[in-house]
């Protein structure tokens, strides 16, 4: 069996091919770095007079070494820039174990086994390194398209976002490397830091599995731009066999979310101003009875408010079919007002004495809708936050009664008019953003020796304000040829304030599905974890005020109901959802 000899001077690097029977019988060991030993060695077929006339005439020689089935394998020492040569020393590539790391094993870290990659190199690079690629994603593309899987990345900073599919999957890549030796050390850190808010790392769809050592993963806080927004430092999805070994993965800030909009328009609107439930515009004749036509009484008149619930008021009695049809009631009814919007009467006096119509009742306030009490949930294409609860809005008034046909029964009564819409309800503040180092959605995870630090959450935003409920009409249709006029209309109520937005959370390790492994065991929801760090927790948005009574003399008009205070969040290592 054929054993290599190696020695080597500057660039210049000879081999020769001994017996291991007639080398180890005649020689002492050879001193690795003088060649000139070689000539006292005996070899076959006068190797030694060969080498001495290749060193003489200062010619590369060719390393040559037995390969598995007795032949000769090469390579040449005068390989140009960017060939797939060792720079130090040619590595036994049969002596290395393919499945091991650079941390376990540095000779690993050849061209043979995986691709490079480096801050300042350039992605039309073949990938070795004397010429490293520039980005992570083109280094892992190389690596999958070459059948070598892996990727070694030397110190700095990539400032891009990491995306891993199925197009990626098996691919490992590995930091720690000097970018001039590349040689392995724990003090070589590789950064990925994209410049704008986003996942620094984004694996989907992973089935045979990833791995990352020795690598930091840093999430750039939320813009100011954009309230509620996140700060997810690792977001893994529908992956198997994703790893991390000596990685941290930083979260930055989250957003505060933005104040709900008050109902109605400005400047009763607020701070953003939502849409009006009120009917109409100035004078809000929409709202105002029919008059009877004569002898015939008139039509109930129904108001359709923007939330499509209704006010109607009465029909007039008439007399042109002998008296025959009474006059109609108002609605809504409010039990609590037996009698409110009744009718007048037929052949009855229209004033005092008589059995005039009456007026619609002011609509009740309602109560507030159940808060949400959630802060939100991990889907499979991230996090969703929890929508807090708009402010209801608020009941209409009751239409007025419709007026008889008069003393006699001759004339023809007027309508109701409608009783006003109710105010809309606020909006509910906007969710506060969340900040999560490692964020994962159905999916196997292994963490070795990592670091996960999340930062502040976002406060809720604050609830939107009711809007004030609208009078009922004032203006009642009128009879005619003697006939009674028809009643006013009640208020409609006040509508409800929004729910405050719910806070954010600061997470170190949040999960639906599979709970991921830290160090060897599966991690559960624990506010405190050993290489674990959080930052504050949101607090819930202030709750909306209740909108205002309707401005009006007559009656009682009714305000809404305050909103409720939003969910506050949470800061702990890790929650599972």
């Amino acid at each position: 069996m054929g054993v290599r000899a190696f020695a080597q001077r500057g660039p210049l690097v000879r081999a020769v091919v001994v017996s291991a029977a007639s080398a180890m019988a005649s020689c002492a060991p050879l001193p690795s770095d003088d060649c000139s030993v070689l000539h006292e060695c005996p070899t076959p077929e006068g190797g030694a007079d060969a080498i001495g006339q290749d060193r003489a005439m200062g010619r590369d020689a060719e390393i040559q070494g037995i390969d598995a089935d007795g032949g000769i394998d090469q390579w040449s020492g005068d390989a140009g820039p960017g060939a797939d040569a060792p720079p130090d020393a040619v590595r036994e590539s049969a002596a290395c174990d393919p499945t091991k790391s650079p941390h376990d094993d540095p000779c690993v870290i050849g061209e043979p086994f995986g691709v490079f990659v480096s801050p300042v190199g350039a992605d039309g690079n073949p990938g070795t390194r004397a010429l490293p690629l520039h980005t992570l994603g083109q280094a892992m593309d190389v690596a999958q398209s070459s059948g070598k899987h892996r990727v070694y990345a030397c110190a700095g900073t990539f400032a891009e976002p990491l995306v891993v599919g199925a197009s990626r999957d098996g691919v490992a890549v590995y930091g720690g490397l000097d970018c001039t030796s590349w040689n392995y050390g724990s003090q070589s850190r590789v950064t990925v830091a994209p410049a704008r808010p986003g996942y620094a790392l984004d694996i989907e769809g992973v089935a045979q599995g990833v791995t990352f050592e020795d690598i930091d993963f840093v999430a750039a806080s939320a813009s100011g731009t954009n309230p509620g927004e996140s700060s997810i430092a690792a977001f893994v999805s529908k992956s198997q066999n994703v790893a991390f070994h000596r990685v941290s993965i930083t979260a930055g800030n989250a957003a505060e979310g933005a104040a709900g909009a008050s109902g109605g328009p400005p400047p009763d609107g607020g701070p953003a101003g939502g849409s009006t439930n009120w009917l109409g515009a100035p004078p809000y004749a929409e709202l105002h009875g029919n008059d009877a036509i004569g002898a015939v009484g008139a039509a109930e008149k129904t108001c359709k408010c923007p939330d499509s619930t209704l006010s109607v008021g009465g029909s007039g009695g008439g007399s042109s079919d002998g008296g025959a049809l009474p006059p109609g009631a108002g609605s809504p009814v409010y039990e609590a007002d037996a009698g409110a919007g009744w009718v007048g009467r037929n052949g009855a006096s229209c004033g005092a004495g008589g059995v005039p119509a009456q007026i619609g009742s002011d609509a009740r306030s309602t109560m507030a809708g159940a808060p949400s009490q959630s802060w939100g949930s991990v889907v499979p294409t991230g996090w969703t936050p929890a929508a807090s609860v708009p402010g209801l809005n608020g009941l209409p008034g009751q239409g007025g009664g419709g007026g008889g046909n008069g003393l006699g029964g001759v004339g023809g009564g007027g309508s109701g008019a409608c009783g006003g819409c109710g105010g809309a309800g606020g909006k509910p503040g906007g969710p506060g953003g969340s900040s999560f180092a490692l964020l994962s959605s159905q999916s196997t995870i292994e963490l070795v020796a990592c670091t996960l630090v999340a930062s502040s959450a976002g406060a809720g935003g604050a609830g939107g304000q009711g809007e004030p409920g609208q009078p009922g009409s004032p203006v009642a249709g009128n009879g005619g040829q003697g006939g009674c006029q028809g009643a006013t209309g009640g208020s409609g109520a006040g509508g409800n304030g929004g729910q405050g937005g719910a806070g954010g959370v600061s997470i170190g390790i949040g999960y639906a599905g599979s709970p991921p492994t830290f160090d060897g065991a599966p991690v559960a929801p624990a506010a405190s974890l050993a290489g674990v760090t959080v930052g504050a927790w949101g607090p819930g948005g202030r709750k909306g005020a209740a909108g205002a009574a309707a401005m009006t003399s007559v009656g009682q008009p009714q305000p809404g109901a305050d909103g409720a205070p939003g969910f506050s969040g949470v800061a702990q290592a890790v929650l599972g959802f």
